[in-house]
């Protein structure tokens, strides 16, 4: 798989995660988050891991990109805690 794929999977908005087994930062391997823009050069993206607050800048060689979650309804993925009235 070329990077253009990986770069067509990684749009703003879109989540991915750190790529697990590697000696480079080892205390993001396996996180989740989300990208939040693009860098200067095509290689890599902007990323806010779950839990930080400041983005990151990544190679996209060190991302997987993840399928969005759909719940078994079709709808979006519900919020617990959230109550809504009708």
């Amino acid at each position: 798989m070329n990077d253009d794929s990986i770069e067509a999977k990684l749009s703003i908005g879109s989540r991915c995660q750190m790529k697990v087994g590697g000696r480079r930062s080892q205390r993001l391997q396996g996180r989740k988050g989300t990208v939040v823009g693009f860098a200067q050069t095509k290689n890599a993206v902007r990323v806010v891991f779950d839990g930080y607050k400041s983005p990151q800048t990544l190679h996209l060689s060190y991302l997987l990109a993840v399928p969005p979650t759909v719940m078994p309804n079709g709808g979006p993925p519900e919020i617990s805690g959230e109550q809504t009235e009708v």
